[in-house]
């Protein structure tokens, strides 16, 4: 015995010890068992351990620096300057896992290579990462970018927003891409760069390559300033596009839409936003020096000299099959529609052409003009020559757009020509293009995301604007994992004057902290139709369909495995109030612990509710209701019913646990067994004095409930008599409709046949329609 107490307690001390040495959140740093980063104690430690610099690591949660006092001490790698022997680069990996560090900040004065990661060395990459609300600000040093200062590794598929100040190579991703590679990637950040080389994206692009990358956001610098790229240094910027507010002030020189400078390959991209500056200043780059092609530029242009729709400057440069449309104008000499001024002879333009109307310019060194009218006739672009197979297409009464932003199977975006959505690849870009989310959508095919990792489509800084028509169709088995996030549902953060209709989510899996819902976690726009099956796991404000809604929902059902701690409904978690819930069921299974409002269609209720039911099983703690949690002031639920059993602690109903002050409970009814400790009612456990409950009824048989506070009980016989509710006014022509003698009340709005009230009728309700036969032929 003594020789086993004393192995135990060494396998104790031995555990222990490993604990205690552990680093990070766990991991061992290789490939397959990455270093876990949990925390922002966790991430600033990642600096303080060079050895580490060549290892895995991976994000297993979004982490937030709002209440961690302390700023990053050592960047993760050091960049001083070239050649220089204390340089020291992440040569590892580093996953973000499709989460999110948020409010990130880091202020220093006169270092190189500031961000998160200061070198990213050759072998390195970041991948998969969102960096919101940061704070970068060095207005005295160099290599400046909200996710790494200097990079000669491979970025890809990240995310940033917030602020980033610097003096000179000042990006909102990288300060300095030296032969690095940055693919899909999007910076929404606000810029601010006191000396040259100042890109919404990159600051400097030396010989590095960047694709399928965007910028939305403000840029003011003050020599080489770009929307993308401050500097494209001999590099290669392919389908990239800028909807920048590109500033170089009165002084401004070099300044572009899309790159203030560059000698470099710009191919496939576009500009839309708007540029100022002093001299040479062009929608898409100021001063080219390289080659141009395939590109456009919508951007309005303002400035004193050498001003131009798509280039300023074309000194030694090639622009070929290019347009431009925005309005040019300048106080100086050399203002041209679409190139301000060209070397004639080192630079060469070709098959080009400037919009004279919109642009206000009937002259350009260089390019052909036309009206805005043959702007917008595809044989103006093919007699040039121009590619409308696989490089542009022409959208119905618009000028020609690149096949890089048909992002999509089809459509331009608008109401009348919606983007298709058939493929997840289509369904990853919306994901990851946060400027198309003020766009409309039609889902034109079922898609299975099987094995596919999600986000979702809107979020707090980012909303979703526009509309999503399902069109019928299905997503299948989606799962967005996000448990320390809120705003987590296919779409995260639906915005005001959205629609989302017609939408089926089936077999959906979705986690995360709060307003969680199957399709949307905060909806603030209507929705119509759309219905979730799966589960939905949260902590508060969880719903089948909704986590938070402030919208109008009608004709929408849930069936889902629905978990949380307080406000959980089976469709929707909380519902505000100035909203209305119209036609609308849950079959969920809703299971809440811990706090209050649990409720078999809305946890949380201050909307309209009309002939809307709920069937599932309930449990939870306190305010615990078969279609309703809590019924809060100024509520109503008019026409509508509960059969589902519902258990809990507190405040237990058949119906709703609680009514609140000037809440309404009109023509409804409850049938499911209710078990509860305290405070229990077949109908509604608890209401406030002023709270009305009116022409409405439980069994008292089926509830096990002799009791209620409000409402009428009566047996399962009288439940199923049409005399008990129209003699009470329940509208049988419009509203009701009722199997006498053999069904309940069921609402006009469900499937005639359905009496199992699953709106579906199949042999259950021929089954169900037998057993009730034979019951009333029996002697």
């Amino acid at each position: 015995m003594k020789n086993h107490s004393l192995i135990i307690g060494v396998i104790i001390f031995l555990c222990m010890g490993s604990a205690a040495d552990a680093k990070y959140n766990g991991g061992t740093g290789e490939p397959n068992d990455p270093y876990r980063i949990a925390t922002p104690e966790n991430l600033n430690d990642v600096g303080n351990h060079q050895e580490d610099w060549d290892k895995h690591f991976i994000l297993v949660n979004d982490v937030n620096f709002t209440e961690y006092a302390g700023t990053q001490s050592e960047s993760i790698g050091i960049y001083i300057e070239w050649n220089e022997p204390n340089n020291r680069p992440f040569t590892g990996v580093f996953d973000g896992n499709d989460n999110a560090i948020w409010n990130f900040t880091l202020n220093s004065d006169r270092r190189n290579s500031v961000g998160l990661f200061g070198y990213l060395g050759y072998a390195g990459q970041i991948r998969n990462l969102r960096m919101e609300n940061i704070d970068i600000n060095d207005v005295n040093s160099v290599y400046i970018g909200g996710l790494v200062g200097f990079n000669q590794g491979s970025i890809m598929n990240c995310l940033m927003s917030g602020s980033v100040k610097g003096y000179h190579n000042v990006g909102g991703l990288v300060g300095t891409n030296d032969a690095g590679t940055i693919t899909n990637c999007y910076s929404r950040c606000s810029i601010l760069g006191t000396g040259w080389n100042v890109g919404g994206l990159v600051g400097a692009n030396d010989t590095g390559t960047i694709t399928d990358c965007s910028y939305t956001g403000a840029i003011s610098g003050y020599y080489n300033v770009g929307g993308l790229v401050g500097d494209n240094d001999t590099g290669t910027i392919r389908d990239c596009d800028s909807a920048g507010s590109v500033s170089g002030g009165a002084d401004g020189f070099n300044i572009g839409g899309l790159t203030g400078f560059s000698d470099g390959e710009i191919m496939g991209c576009y500009s839309t936003g708007s540029v100022d500056g002093n001299i040479p200043v062009g929608g898409l780059a100021g001063h080219n020096d390289g080659t141009i092609m395939n590109c456009y530029s919508t951007c309005s242009v303002s400035g004193a000299y050498i001003i131009g729709g798509l280039a300023g400057l074309n000194d030694e440069g090639i622009i070929t099959r290019c347009y431009s449309t925005g309005s040019v104008s300048g106080t100086g000499w050399n203002i041209g529609g679409l190139v301000g001024y060209r070397n004639p002879d080192d630079g060469f333009v070709r098959d080009s052409f400037w919009d004279i109307e919109t642009s206000g310019q009937s002259t350009s060194s260089g390019g052909t003009g036309k009206t805005t009218a043959e702007m917008q006739t595809m044989s103006t672009f093919t007699e040039a020559g121009w590619d409308f197979d696989t490089v542009w297409w022409m959208p119905p009464g618009n000028y020609p757009r690149l096949v890089c932003q048909r992002l999509y199977s089809g459509g331009s975006g608008t109401q009348e020509d919606p983007y298709i959505l058939k493929t997840v690849g289509d369904w990853q870009k919306l994901m990851n293009t946060p400027g198309d989310w003020d766009k409309h959508f039609i889902l034109a095919a079922d898609i299975d995301f099987q094995g596919v990792a999600l986000s979702p489509v809107g979020n707090f800084s980012q909303r979703f604007t526009g509309v999503f028509d399902g069109d019928a169709h299905i997503l299948c088995n989606a799962d967005v994992n996000m448990p320390s996030s809120d705003y987590v549902g296919i779409f995260g953060y639906v915005s005001w004057h959205s629609q989302i209709r017609n939408l089926g989510v089936k077999d959906v899996t979705i986690t995360g902290n709060s307003c969680v819902g199957g399709i949307v976690g905060w909806n603030e726009g209507d929705m119509t139709g759309c219905y979730a099956t799966g589960s939905v796991e949260g902590v508060v404000s969880v719903g089948g369909l909704v986590g938070d809604n402030s919208a109008d929902l009608v004709g929408c059902y849930a069936a889902c495995l629905v978990g949380g701690n307080g406000f959980v409904g089976g469709l929707v978690g909380y519902s505000d109030e100035y909203c209305d819930l119209t036609a609308c069921y849950a079959t969920s299974t809703v299971k809440g612990g811990g706090y209050y409002c649990i409720g078999g269609l809305v946890g949380m209720n201050y909307s309209n509710l009309a002939a809307c039911y709920a069937t599932g099983p309930v449990d939870g703690n306190g305010a615990v209701g078969g279609l309703v949690g809590s019924n809060g002031d100024d509520g109503c639920i008019i026409d509508c019913y509960s059969t589902g059993p519902v258990s809990g602690m507190s405040q237990v109903g058949g119906l709703v646990g609680y009514n609140g002050e000037h809440s309404h409970i009109a023509r409804c009814y409850a049938t499911g067994s209710v078990d509860g400790n305290e405070v229990v009612g077949g109908l509604v456990a608890n209401k406030e004095e002023e709270g009305s409950i009116t022409a409405s009824f439980w069994d008292v048989e089926s509830t096990g409930q002799p009791t209620s506070f409000g409402g009428q009980g009566k047996t399962t016989a009288e439940m199923k008599g049409i005399g008990t509710f129209t003699d009470a006014g329940w509208d049988f022509v419009e509203v009701w409709d009722i199997g006498e003698n053999q069904t309940y009340p069921f609402l006009r709005s469900e499937p005639a046949g359905d009496l199992n009230y699953d709106r579906q009728v199949d042999f259950v309700d021929l089954a169900t329609l037998a057993m009730h036969w034979l019951a009333q032929s029996s002697p």
